[in-house]
Order: C-alpha cells, then sequence, then structure tokens
C-alpha cells in the first residue's frame, strides 16, 4: 500500500489481525490517518504485531473509539511507537484506565487531541 495515506476500517466488527494482514499494514509507512473505529476484535495481541517499532512512523491522526478491547497495554505500544501522532480518539473504550492515559501523557509529546467520550474507567 505505497502511497496510501488514509484508511478507514471503521466498522469492521469481524476484523482479525492475521499475521499477513498485520505485514500488509506495517507496509504503509506513509500513512497519516487510520480509523480502526469499532473494530472490536482489535487487543492487545493484535497491537503487538502491527504497532511496534520502526511501523507508522509517519501516523498522525489514529481513531480506537469504540473498540472494547483496547486496553492500557494497547496504550503503552501507541505511547512507545507513535510518536507523530496529533490526534487520537478512545472514546467508548471502556477496558483504559488512567495508568494508560498515563503512558499516552508522558509518551506522544506531538498531541493535540485526544477524544474520551463516554469512559467510566477514568478519573
Amino acid at each position: 500500500c505505497q502511497g496510501l495515506e488514509s484508511l478507514c476500517l471503521q466498522g469492521c466488527t469481524a476484523i482479525r489481525l492475521t499475521d499477513a494482514s498485520k505485514t500488509a499494514l506495517r507496509g504503509c509507512s506513509e500513512l497519516h490517518s487510520l480509523s480502526l473505529a469499532g473494530c472490536k476484535q482489535l487487543s492487545l495481541q493484535s497491537f503487538g504485531g502491527v504497532f511496534c517499532k520502526d511501523s507508522f512512523s509517519n501516523l498522525k491522526h489514529l481513531d480506537l473509539r469504540d473498540c472494547d478491547r483496547i486496553c492500557d497495554g494497547c496504550l503503552r505500544h501507541i505511547s512507545n511507537y507513535l510518536h507523530s501522532l496529533e490526534s487520537l480518539n478512545l472514546s467508548f473504550c471502556i477496558s483504559i484506565t488512567d495508568e494508560g492515559l498515563v503512558a499516552i501523557a508522558k509518551g506522544l509529546p506531538r498531541l493535540r487531541t485526544l477524544k474520551l467520550r463516554s469512559i467510566d474507567t477514568i478519573s
């Protein structure tokens, strides 16, 4: 997917990141915007193979809204590897806590927009 700058997989509730799809996504080095909103199968295991060193170095906008299985471990992956992020939508991600938000705050110096709508697990 060389040259691809924006990818929207929003609402793909059954999407599972296989090894092949993880490799394909990591090859999208010019991606600036990625929406995985509503992808209910995303989990910490998925993140380990996609958001890693040297992947998505140009990503500025990430939408993970309504991904129930996104957890603090996922947020640590994001903060460790997606240093170019300027906006992050975590609304309705009901499994994250203050611990994950601390990781985001410390690891993403360029972050300008953080959406946290309807998350009862943070203070």
